[in-house]
């Protein structure tokens, strides 16, 4: 049981490794989005989330970390839908990249703020990098792409899916040509055990699903090139 903001993962966890591993070299900016569901008994407090705020402004001290926190409706065992409210928010707030990461997760490798943007940028920004999972080598359980993913998409997973089988959808939508991991950087993904019940309706869905992306992907890609060609 969580005793206080101290306790919870996101500042044990997720947030030191971030600290340490993040790049500061004064150009980059860092706003970091942390999503509850409404009526969460610990983090849907003020005071808490007042000791939270508190908490993060403290051990960032002159760093250049924002923190939004976002109170999602309709949510409850689906992280999949609180990532596409804050995806949406941070594109609306005008970020450039997208880290998708679970608060209990491990960052253990410096230099991901500037190995992964450059990863995208040869690709014009069109697809998907992200760390080794020491845990899951198989699938970007944590992924990072640009805006681009938003506009061809519409949202960071498809609705279709409430917690498993998104990193799955993701790694295979953009396979071959615009998936890029970075396997020398690396994550640890042990967590505190599964939090949610498993939709396993989702692998049912994965199938479909990923043709259907392939197809917007692919759709998406005609339209471009025929803006450049026109250009």
């Amino acid at each position: 049981m969580l005793r206080s903001v101290n306790d919870c993962d996101f500042l044990r966890k997720l947030f030191p490794s971030f600290l340490r591993t993040a790049t500061w070299d004064g150009r980059t900016r860092y706003r970091l989005y942390m999503g509850y569901d409404r009526g969460d008994r610990f983090y849907d407090r003020p005071a808490r989330l007042l000791a939270l705020r508190a908490a993060v402004a403290w051990r960032s001290r002159s760093l250049p970390v924002g923190l939004v926190v976002e109170c999602c409706t309709g949510t409850t065992h689906a992280p999949c839908a609180v990532w596409n409210a804050l995806f949406r928010r941070a594109c609306d707030d005008g970020a450039d990249f997208f880290y998708q990461l679970g608060d209990d997760v491990v960052l253990e490798t410096v230099g991901w703020a500037t190995a992964f943007p450059l990863v995208l940028e040869t690709m014009a920004g069109v697809g998907v990098t992200g760390p080794l999972d020491r845990n899951n080598p198989r699938l970007l359980t944590q992924s990072f792409v640009s805006r681009t993913h938003m506009e061809i998409f519409g949202a960071y997973f498809p609705g279709a899916f409430r917690n498993w089988w998104s990193d799955d959808w993701i790694t295979e939508v953009y396979q071959p040509d615009h998936l890029r991991p970075i396997p020398s950087q690396t994550v640890n993904n042990a967590g505190t055990g599964v939090r949610y019940e498993v939709d396993y309706a989702g692998a049912a869905l994965l199938p479909r699903e990923v043709a259907a992306g392939r197809e917007v992907l692919a759709r998406w890609l005609r339209a471009r090139r025929g803006l450049d060609a026109r250009g």
